[in-house]
């Protein structure tokens, strides 16, 4: 804020990007003299009405899952090492009907991948705080190229998109 002379730097080891916005708004409201006003019950309202008319996303993937459609590439295509300048590399190998996804990084992290629709798998991870998250392979030619994985927007906001090497 130049106009104030005022600059914040907050520094996390979260991406969510919620929680530093209204940290910001706070520290602003109290170096310039606002009435106080307590952001994080705000934000947290808001939160939970936007939660109240929400259908539970985990339901939507499970059926997607029951319906039993198949991939149109044998699950062994979708198999491999993938990597993301960022995060690194992950391991994707095939578990029965199943894809199972190792990241070396996070050693004892595991995910599931259960075939749904349209080149998209449900994602359970092995800690149940990364969540339960859709999984997006694209294919050109006949061939995978990439894999995007997201997890809870409270540990990453962003998801990550893996190019198969």
């Amino acid at each position: 804020m130049p106009e104030a002379g005022l600059g914040i730097a907050i520094l996390t080891n979260n991406d969510n990007q919620s929680f530093f916005e209204m940290l910001r708004y706070q520290l602003l409201d109290s170096y310039l003299g606002v009435p106080y006003l307590d952001r994080s019950t705000q934000a947290l309202r808001r939160k939970r009405q936007y939660e109240a008319t929400q259908v539970d996303p985990t339901k939507a993937l499970a059926e997607r899952v029951s319906k039993k459609n198949k991939p149109t590439l044998p699950l062994s295509a979708y198999t491999g090492k993938f990597e993301n300048k960022l995060f690194g590399q992950i391991t994707i190998s095939q578990k029965g009907k199943q894809l199972l996804v190792q990241f070396p990084t996070h050693p004892g992290l595991t995910a599931t991948l259960d075939y749904m629709d349209d080149q998209e798998f449900r994602t359970t991870y092995s800690d149940l705080v990364f969540g339960v998250m859709p999984a997006k392979f694209e294919v050109e030619g006949g061939k995978v190229t990439n894999v995007e994985l997201r997890v809870n927007d409270y540990v990453e906001y962003d998801p990550y998109v893996f190019g198969k090497l």
